[in-house]
């Protein structure tokens, strides 16, 4: 049985570092890499594993998307508006 939820990507429930990354970003930047996930949708639509891996093992594409080089950019970013 396949069962598919419609739902914003800033409601979706990340686990492990999938979760650790989701939680670097604002929920502008989550509306953005949502866009992009439309964009490159696969034909039976995103599973949640398959959200959980692009934000867990190709987070640094995700980054991209939003204008970092990488994620460690990001994380510069985060820990310089801290101070």
């Amino acid at each position: 049985m396949k069962y598919y939820v419609e739902g914003e990507l800033r409601n979706f429930i990340f686990v492990g570092e999938a979760k650790r990354n989701a939680n670097m970003l604002t929920c502008k930047q989550l509306d953005v890499v949502e866009e992009m996930l439309e964009e490159i949708e696969p034909n039976e639509g995103w599973s949640e594993t398959a959200i959980n891996d692009m934000f867990w093992f190709d987070f640094d594409t995700i980054c991209r998307w939003l204008g970092y080089e990488s994620q460690g950019e990001l994380v510069k970013e985060i820990k310089n508006n801290r101070v």
